[in-house]
């Protein structure tokens, strides 16, 4: 019990301690790294090098965690990441997650999609992110997913591109970014 309440309470003094970095870091526009949470999650991930980590300007969409070149903005880039997560029930398997994101892509921007597996890549904490890269969409754009289970939750983080160059040249940073992913718990207590 004690060990718990232990746990508890440091998790919710590096929430907090996140949260006031992160806001005093978008005010100046130079946020690198943040703690991502929510109901059944808490895990943090890194901006690559060049690349601004903004906690606000994605919130209208459900995104609390988006990137973008320095310079940039997440309105204006061609190329930006952003990171999402999907409730898991205990038997769901992370290639059915994947299948249905595939269906639901396909669903809403073009049957004629390119869908193709990419390397797996590792995590900071050594799981291995699924990755699949969409082409030809409706609207021409270029995207990339990579996938994580997690007890609780399946993790997205996604670069998308409205031209193929910029696409090309952010996909080490979308790398990077995966990379740096690392999983902290999955008891949060959000009050309401």
């Amino acid at each position: 019990m004690m060990k718990q309440l232990r746990n508890i309470l440091f998790i919710m003094l590096l929430l907090l301690a996140a949260c006031a970095m992160n806001k005093e870091a978008n005010k100046k526009g130079d946020a690198t790294e943040g703690l991502v949470y929510g109901e059944n999650h808490a895990f943090w991930v890194s901006a690559p090098d060049g690349w601004i980590l903004d906690n606000e300007s994605g919130s209208r969409q459900g995104l609390y965690a988006v990137f973008y070149p320095k310079g940039t903005s997440w309105k204006s880039s061609n190329a930006v990441m952003y990171v999402n997560t999907s409730a898991r029930k205990d038997k769901d398997r992370l290639e059915d997650f994947i299948a249905g994101d595939v269906e639901h892509f396909k669903d809403n921007g073009s049957r004629s999609i390119k869908i193709t597996n990419a390397d797996p890549i590792k995590t900071k904490d050594n799981k291995l992110a699924q990755v699949k890269l969409f082409s030809g969409d409706q609207w021409n754009n270029n995207e990339v997913a990579a996938y994580i289970q997690e007890n609780k939750i399946f993790v997205m983080i996604v670069l998308t591109s409205r031209t193929e160059s910029d696409f090309h040249n952010s996909f080490e940073a979308f790398q990077a970014l995966v990379r740096s992913y690392q999983f902290l718990t999955e008891d949060v207590q959000i009050e309401k």
